[in-house]
């Protein structure tokens, strides 16, 4: 099932991944910077709730905690660029 088992919550992860996608995309078809934090924002979000919930999992700790390190630095990205460059 595409939307991970039926809950709720993952339905609206699985529609928000997809508006991210569908921003990034428009971003580079049309080369508009604008869009850029608002990317990095949606990315470190899904990033990190992929992090949160591996983390939850005994086997899969070391990938969870990558995981959200690595939208710790796609949020500070995005924090950034909205200071400065927006």
């Amino acid at each position: 099932m595409i939307f991970f088992g039926g809950n709720r919550l993952n339905k609206y992860l699985v529609l928000f991944a997809l508006i991210v996608t569908v921003l990034s995309f428009f971003g580079l078809l049309t080369n508009n910077d604008t869009l850029l934090p608002f990317v990095l924002f949606g990315s470190g979000i899904l990033t990190l709730i992929s992090g949160i919930s591996e983390l939850r999992k005994k086997q899969e700790r070391t990938l969870g905690i990558v995981y959200i390190f690595t939208s710790l630095i796609a949020l500070s990205w995005g924090i950034d660029l909205v200071i400065f460059f927006v």
